[in-house]
C-alpha cells in the first residue's frame, strides 16, 4: 500500500469520473482542485490547458476547460460545485507541471463550493479509488 501513498495521496479525495482529485486548502478555506497521477499515465504528458476564469459559477460535472496530452484531447469535468477563485497560471502556461508535480505544484483551480458536504460523499478517499481504477493503471502504481 505504501506505493499508492505518493501516487494517491491520502490527504485528497478523488472523482472516479473525471480522475481529479479535491483537497482543502486550510489557508483560504477553499478546495483545490488537480489531475491525478492516474489521468497522467492514462494521458501521457499534458501539453495544453484551459481553465474557466474565476467568478466563474460551476456545478458539478459541468465542462470547466479542456486538456490536450499525448494520448487524448478532451474537457475538464469538475467534481465539485462552487465559484472558481483562482486558476493556476503557472500551470496554463507551462501545463508540463501538472505532469510533473501533479499533487503539489501542478493544481489546476481553486473553487468556493456551495454544496461541499453533500458532494465530498460523490467522491472517495485514496485507497476507494485505487481500487477502481483499471488494473493496468494500479499496476502503473507499483513501478
Amino acid at each position: 500500500m505504501s506505493e499508492i501513498s505518493s501516487w494517491l495521496p491520502a490527504d485528497r479525495l478523488y472523482d472516479k469520473s473525471s480522475y481529479l482529485w479535491v483537497k482543502d486548502d486550510l489557508e483560504s478555506g477553499n478546495l483545490l482542485v488537480g489531475i491525478g497521477q492516474p489521468t497522467i499515465e492514462s494521458l501521457g504528458e499534458l501539453s495544453y490547458l484551459t481553465i474557466s476564469s474565476p467568478g466563474t459559477v460551476v456545478k458539478r460535472g459541468e465542462s470547466i476547460g479542456s486538456m490536450e496530452a499525448a494520448k487524448m484531447t478532451g474537457e475538464i469535468v469538475s467534481p465539485i460545485s462552487g465559484t472558481i477563485i483562482s486558476r493556476n497560471e503557472h500551470v496554463l502556461e507551462d501545463p508540463r507541471t501538472a505532469s510533473e508535480d501533479p499533487y503539489r505544484n501542478g493544481w489546476l483551480y481553486s473553487i468556493a463550493p456551495v454544496s461541499w458536504g453533500e458532494e465530498k460523499s460523490h467522491l472517495l478517499d485514496s485507497t476507494s479509488f485505487f481500487d477502481v481504477l483499471p488494473e493496468d493503471l494500479r499496476d502503473a502504481a507499483s513501478v
